[in-house]
């Protein structure tokens, strides 16, 4: 049997089995109906990427799929963020028929902004019109004027360099992977249970993904790649090891952005875990043998309860935990083994570490020459760091944004995630006697946005990583609006006093809540 045919049979076999095994839980945090429209949507296109052989054709039937589960969905921003991964992004250029050489790259991800979100903006546009004549104001905060800076920027400083064409498409893509996800999926999350719905949502795909990814590990195979060889698309899915063991990666493409995608789910789950009777799928980010999500996700849980109820407390128990487990296992057989997979103390892959020393040393070289602005095509000075794949791999998001737009531009990135951090902590604090529910949804959008800031610096700015660190942004911009003007209830957490397993909600926040209610 193929080996395309094989994975598709290992796939779906293990995906229904999650689903079901799932849905008594995560039906506690959305509808049943869109339990349902997400489950089916997620194994049709992941069967239309198995058996349609060609890319535009599958791409076509995707659209239609996806277009068709966003009328069905009551919440588009949770079924975006539940699909980020259903697919691998594997990009084709559509060319420009002999007028331009390409028009736009297409992947899944362009397609799900295009598709799911593009055609949210008029209904947002109609509720914020209703909020008006209500005298409700959602004005701009100040990192949503940050971004938009930050886009204005990039454009502005690559005019001098592209043709008009590549200029327009530039600004056509800044719009589809950067406004879209952070300004539709802020506006769509009016209620916490809106935004309840979208967190869970995507936990929900990673807890679909984990079997998988343990299966690529066990296997040493991975499950998605016959995608490329039957689409004839350059070679994105490549073989990644650790020592002996191959780098689970599944639909994110790389076994870093599946650590950071699991990283990220960790930190929802750690709040949605406690309007429920269950903790486990907790250390999802150990799949892919990644060192720096594994970082990232101790520096999530770490946060998280440390802006929680007895931060101080707890935070010491969870580092006496960490000290008793690290004890266990060095005085156990495979000490050696564990510690040559740790970060800073491993000897495996030690050849990734000095490349990353003389990447940054380069890179501090060329930013010091043209700090404020940065230097366009700066790729073309640092060909010593081209690798034997032939790509020169910058593996922090950081310094390709200090590289490419100046210390202007990394200042007004790293601004927007700052200031919604500092925000967000003075909102969680505030509300953490009053309504500990709300508050705690806070302390893990902060620890997911500290956990994100930690794992950027250790990897590419590619890939589905910048889609989902800007919804995690609008998510927090959405919890922010909400801390303003939602009544802070003084109802604590407790399940049993709602069918979906979520607290009641202020008046105030029901009222908000009929616009997606009539979606």
């Amino acid at each position: 049997m193929p080996f395309h045919f094989k994975a598709l049979i290992i796939v779906m076999i293990l995906t229904p089995i999650m689903f079901a095994l799932a849905k008594p839980l995560f039906t506690k945090f959305m509808s049943e109906s869109d339990f349902a429209v997400r489950r089916n949507l997620w194994i049709a296109l992941t069967l239309a990427a198995f058996l349609i052989p060609e890319f535009w054709p599958y791409t076509a039937v995707a659209a239609l799929l996806i277009a068709y589960g966003g009328r069905k969905d009551s919440n588009p921003a949770a079924l975006y963020l539940f699909l980020l991964l259903a697919v691998p992004p594997i990009r084709v250029f559509l060319t420009g028929f002999g007028i331009v050489k390409y028009v736009i790259a297409v992947d899944h991800l362009r397609l799900l902004s295009l598709v799911l979100l593009l055609p949210a903006i008029p209904g947002l546009i109609a509720a914020q019109a209703a909020d008006r004549e209500q005298g409700v104001r959602r004005r701009f905060i100040m990192a949503d004027t940050l971004l938009v800076l930050f886009v204005i920027w990039q454009t502005l400083l690559l005019i001098p360099f592209q043709s008009a064409t590549a200029n327009m498409r530039h600004v056509v893509e800044l719009c589809i992977d950067v406004l879209l996800p952070y300004f539709v999926v802020s506006r769509l999350c009016r209620t916490r249970e809106a935004m309840i719905d979208a967190m869970a949502a995507f936990v929900l795909s990673l807890i679909v993904l984990v079997p998988l990814a343990l299966s690529e590990f066990v296997r040493g195979w991975i499950l998605y790649a016959g995608l490329e060889e039957r689409w004839g698309t350059d070679p994105m899915l490549g073989y990644l090891m650790r020592g002996d063991y191959l780098r689970a990666q599944v639909t994110a493409g790389h076994s870093i952005v599946l650590g950071y995608a699991m990283a990220i789910a960790l930190g929802f789950w750690l709040f949605l875990q406690s309007l429920v009777a269950s903790r486990g799928w907790r250390w999802l980010a150990l799949l892919t043998l990644a060192r720096g999500p594994w970082l990232g996700a101790l520096l999530v849980v770490l946060s998280f309860f440390a802006l929680g109820p007895n931060g101080l407390s707890r935070s010491i128990k969870a580092i006496a935990a960490l000290v008793v487990v690290g004890g266990i296992v060095l005085a156990s057989p495979y000490a050696d083994k564990v510690i040559a997979f740790l970060p800073f103390v491993g000897n495996l892959n030690e050849e990734t570490i000095g490349y990353r020393q003389r990447l940054a040393e380069v890179t501090w070289l060329l930013v010091q020459q043209n700090p404020v602005l940065g230097t366009p095509y700066f790729s073309n000075y640092m060909e010593e760091l081209r690798q034997g794949q032939g790509i020169i791999d910058i593996v922090n998001t950081y310094a390709v944004i200090a590289l490419g737009y100046g210390l202007v531009g990394l200042g007004l990135f790293v601004g927007v995630f700052g200031l919604l951090a500092m925000k967000c902590i003075k909102a969680a604090r505030r509300l953490l006697d009053v309504d500990p529910a709300f508050s705690m949804m806070g302390a893990s959008l902060v620890a997911c946005i500290l956990g994100n800031l930690l794992i950027i610096a250790t990897a590419s700015n590619y890939l589905s990583i910048p889609y989902l660190y800007f919804a995690l942004a609008g998510l927090t911009a959405a919890y922010l609006r909400l801390s303003e003007t939602v009544v802070p209830s003084s109802q604590s957490l407790d399940s049993s006093n709602s069918p979906s397993g979520v607290h009641a909600w202020s008046r105030a926040d029901a009222r908000d809540s009929g616009h997606l209610a009539s979606q």
